[in-house]
C-alpha cells in the first residue's frame, strides 16, 4: 500500500533493512542487488508495486560498498547483463537476469535456449577462457567504489575509488588499459561517492564527493585523461553517502551524510550540468536518510529513493517522487534567496582565488568583483569594510593570559592569568589598574556583571569568588564543585551566577546569598562552557561528551541535546536569529548545528591547529575565533565563509572578545601581548 507525503509517495518497504543498496533499471522492475551484509537479490515491479525474490550471492561473498552496473545489450536481447565486482571484501561476478514477473518470464524462458537457462537469474564468476577474472588489485580499495561504462561502444568500464584512483577495465578483452589519479586537493579523498556519465558523451563524466568537484574527460585514441575543478555548493560540501540519479543533463541529490557518518541530511540538491549551477531546494526529504539509492525509473517520470540508513540503522524505506516536481516548479522565495547568497560566496571564493595566487596571474577585473563583495558584507553584515591588526597592542609581563574579557563600559577589560590572580586593565592608558588576589591556583575564566560592578572568577581550586570593583574586594566564595571550574558568567539580570565544571556539573547560584541554588546533572565528561541566553530562561553548555545541552533554568532540566558530535567540544556560541549553535571542538574546525533540526549546518574551516576561543557577534551571523596557529579569524556563519584572517601574534592566541558596542576585538595571546583589533 502507498502513502503520500508532500512530493514523496510512500511504497511497500523492502522485504528487508538495507544500506549501501546497488540497483538497476530494467523495464518495469528495479533489480536490487542486495547491499551491506545483505546478499539477497530482489525484482520490485514498478507497476504493481511488489518484490520477488531472484537469488543470493554465493556464500563465500560478503557484501559492503560493493557496485552493480548494468551492459549495455542488443535492444533485442532477451536478459540483461548485470557486472557486479568491488566492496570491502573484492567479488567479481555477473548474472544473465530474465525477468521473474509472469508473462513477461514465460516469453524470455521460451526465447532463450534450455541449456543457457541454467545460467540465468544467478551469480557467476567472470571468466576468460575458463579462468576467474577478478576486477581490480589486492592492494586496491574497492569499499564505495563507484563506476560507469562508457566508450565508442559501450565497452570500457571506468572505476573510482579511494582514495583519489580512476582506472578503465576494457569489458572486451577483461584487462585493464588505464589507471590514473585524480587531482584531488589536501589529502582529500573519494568514497561512497556520486559519479555519472555526462549526457551525450560516452567518455566525459562528473564526480562529486563532499567539497570535490570534477569534470573528467578521457580521450580514447590517445588514452589519456584531462580533468577540469567543478564547483560544490556550500550546502552539499560536507556530505557523501547521498543518493543520486541523471536526468535531462541534470544530477539529483538526495539526503547523504557528513565524513564521519553522524550527521544525516533532509536535504534535495540538484545540479545543472548544462549551466553548471546548483539548487537547494526548500521542500526535503520526509526522513534523514543516507547510504540509500536513487533510480530513475524506465520511463523517466519517477526517481525511487531505496533502502539506507537513518540514525546509524538500516532502514527498508521505498518511496518515490515524480521527477517533472523538480524540474518543473516555479522557484520559491527561499529558493531564489539561497541561489543569491550562493553565488555571492562564489565571487567571493573566486576572488580569495585570485588574490592568493603569485606572480602575473591576478586578473585586475576582480577589483570591480572587490568592490561589490565589500558592499556585499556592509549591507549584510552592517559592519565597516576590515579589521585592522596594525593597531595598539598592550604588552603584559605575564606569559600566560588564560582569559581576556571586556567590561560592559567599553573601558576596561578583565584577565584572567595562570599565577592565581586577575588584573583589571584600562584600555585608553594601556595601564594595570588592579590585581585580585584570592584564588589557590590557575584562574580559568573572569567575567563583569552585566551593570559592571561586579566580577565572577572560577578557578582550578574548584571554587568561584565574587568581586566588587567600587571596593576592590571579594564578596563571596562559592563551594560546591567538586573539581576544576573552567567556566561562570552572570545572568543578564546579575541576579544568577552559573558555572561548569570537570566534575561534570553546571551550578547555579544566588549572588545574593552565595549558595546552590541547583546543581545540573546530564553530562557524562567535563562541561567545557556553559552561558546564559538573552532571556535568563535557558543556558547552553558544551562537554567532553561531545555533546550540547539546553537547560530550562527554572526545572532545571535538559530540553534540548545535541549528540551527533564526533569529538569533544570546548567552546559554544548561540544565535537566536538563526535558531542556531557554533561550536569549536578538540580541532581546527568550527561548525554550526540547527537547534530545531538538531543538524550540523557548516563546517568553517581555515585554522590550522587547535581552536581556543570563539565568540558571536549580536548580529548571530558572525563569529571571531582564535587559535594555536597564532591568528584569529573573522566568519559569516550562515555563508560559511572566512570574512578575514587577523595576524600580528607571535604564539598561541588563548582567548578572544568583543567589545559591546561591536567595533574592537581584543585576543591575548602566549606572546605576553594583549592585542587590540579596531575598525578602519
Amino acid at each position: 500500500m502507498s502513502t503520500t507525503t508532500s512530493r514523496f509517495t510512500t511504497l511497500d518497504p523492502l522485504p528487508s533493512p538495507i544500506h549501501f543498496i546497488q540497483c538497476v533499471v530494467h523495464k518495469h522492475e528495479i533489480i536490487i542487488c542486495g547491499g551491506a551484509h545483505k546478499e539477497n537479490c530482489y525484482s520490485y515491479h514498478t507497476i504493481k508495486d511488489q518484490y520477488k525474490y531472484i537469488c543470493s550471492y554465493p556464500n563465500y561473498v560478503r557484501l559492503y560498498g560493493h557496485c552493480v552496473v548494468k551492459c549495455v545489450e542488443n535492444d533485442a536481447s532477451n536478459y540483461v547483463t548485470l557486472l557486479s565486482f568491488g566492496g570491502n571484501c573484492k567479488h567479481t561476478l555477473r548474472m544473465k537476469y530474465i525477468s521473474v514477473w509472469g508473462d513477461e518470464n514465460k516469453k524470455n524462458e521460451d526465447a532463450i535456449q534450455k541449456e543457457d537457462m541454467q545460467y540465468c537469474n544467478k551469480w557467476m564468476s567472470l571468466t576468460s577462457n575458463g579462468n576467474a577474472i577478478q576486477i581490480g588489485e589486492n592492494a586496491d580499495n574497492y569499499a564505495g567504489v563507484r563506476a560507469i561504462i562508457g566508450g565508442r561502444n559501450n565497452h570500457l568500464l571506468f572505476i573510482t575509488y579511494y582514495p583519489n584512483n580512476i582506472d578503465i577495465f576494457d569489458l572486451n578483452t577483461l584487462r585493464f588499459i588505464k589507471r590514473d589519479f585524480l587531482p584531488v586537493e589536501n589529502n582529500g579523498w573519494i568514497r561512497h561517492h556520486c559519479f555519472v556519465p555526462k549526457q551525450n558523451n560516452s567518455n566525459q563524466m562528473l564526480l562529486f564527493c563532499r567539497n570535490i568537484g570534477l569534470l573528467i574527460e578521457y580521450n580514447e585514441y590517445e588514452n589519456t585523461f584531462q580533468f577540469q575543478n567543478t564547483r560544490v555548493c556550500t550546502t552539499i560540501r560536507q556530505c557523501a553517502e547521498y543518493a543520486y540519479t541523471c536526468f535531462n543533463n541534470s544530477i539529483l541529490f538526495f539526503g547523504g551524510a557528513d565524513t564521519t557518518g553522524n550527521c544525516n541530511s533532509k536535504n534535495v540538491h540538484v545540479y545543472s550540468m548544462a549551466e553548471n549551477k546548483w539548487l537547494q531546494f526548500e521542500q526535503t526529504l520526509p526522513t534523514f536518510v543516507t547510504k540509500c539509492a536513487a533510480v530513475l525509473s524506465d520511463d523517466n517520470e519517477f526517481v525511487h529513493i531505496i533502502g539506507g540508513e537513518n540514525r546509524a540503522a538500516a532502514v527498508a524505506t521505498h518511496m518515490k517522487t515524480k521527477v517533472n516536481i523538480w524540474t518543473d516548479a516555479k522557484r520559491t522565495e527561499k529558493e531564489s534567496h539561497w541561489m543569491m547568497e550562493e553565488e555571492e560566496i562564489r565571487y567571493i571564493e573566486e576572488t580569495n582565488a585570485e588574490l592568493t595566487k603569485k606572480g602575473r596571474d591576478f586578473d585586475i577585473k576582480k577589483l570591480k568583483d572587490i568592490e561589490m563583495i565589500i558592499r556585499y558584507w556592509f549591507s549584510l553584515l552592517s559592519i565597516e569594510k576590515k579589521w585592522s591588526g596594525d593597531l595598539d597592542s598592550m604588552v603584559s609581563r605575564y606569559l600566560m593570559v588564560i582569559v581576556v574579557r571586556y567590561s560592559p563600559d567599553n573601558i576596561h577589560v578583565v584577565l584572567s592569568l595562570d599565577d592565581n590572580t586577575i588584573r583589571f586593565y584600562d584600555i585608553k592608558s594601556k595601564k594595570e589598574l588592579q590585581i585580585l588576589k584570592g584564588h589557590l591556583d590557575k584562574v580559568n575564566d573572569a567575567k563583569f556583571s552585566s551593570d559592571g560592578n561586579m566580577i565572577v572568577s572560577c578557578s582550578r581550586d574548584t571554587t568561584i569568588r565574587l568581586w566588587d570593583i567600587k571596593t576592590w574586594t571579594m564578596t563571596k566564595i562559592l563551594k560546591g564543585h567538586r573539581n576544576n571550574v573552567v567556566v561562570a558568567q552572570f545572568s543578564p539580570d546579575g541576579k544568577i551566577v552559573v558555572s561548569g565544571s570537570y566534575d561534570k556539573t553546571i551550578r547555579l547560584w544566588n549572588v545574593q546569598t552565595g549558595q546552590t541554588i541547583k546543581s545540573l546533572h546530564g553530562h557524562f565528561g567535563y562541561v567545557n562552557d556553559v552561558q546564559f541566553l538573552p532571556n535568563c530562561e535557558q543556558i547552553i553548555s558544551s562537554s567532553s561528551d561531545k555533546t550540547i545541552g539546553i537547560w530550562d533554568v527554572e526545572l532545571g532540566e535538559i530540553i534540548c541535546q545535541l549528540k551527533e558530535h564526533v569529538s569533544p567540544i570546548t567552546r559554544v556560541a548561540f544565535s537566536l536569529e538563526h535558531f542556531s549553535v557554533v561550536i569549536c571542538s578538540s580541532g581546527s574546525t568550527i561548525y554550526t548545528w540547527n537547534i530545531i533540526s538538531e543538524l550540523q549546518i557548516k563546517q568553517l574551516k581555515g585554522h590550522s591547529n587547535f581552536i581556543t576561543d570563539l565568540k558571536s557577534f549580536p548580529d548571530g551571523q558572525t563569529v571571531v575565533s582564535c587559535a594555536m596557529d597564532k591568528t584569529v579569524r573573522l566568519w559569516d556563519v550562515q555563508l560559511g565563509v572566512e570574512i578575514q584572517k587577523l595576524e600580528g601574534h607571535s604564539e598561541d592566541v588563548t582567548s578572544v572578545d568583543i567589545s559591546p558596542d561591536g567595533n574592537i576585538i581584543i585576543s591575548a595571546s602566549n606572546d605576553g601581548t594583549i592585542r587590540l583589533w579596531k575598525l578602519l
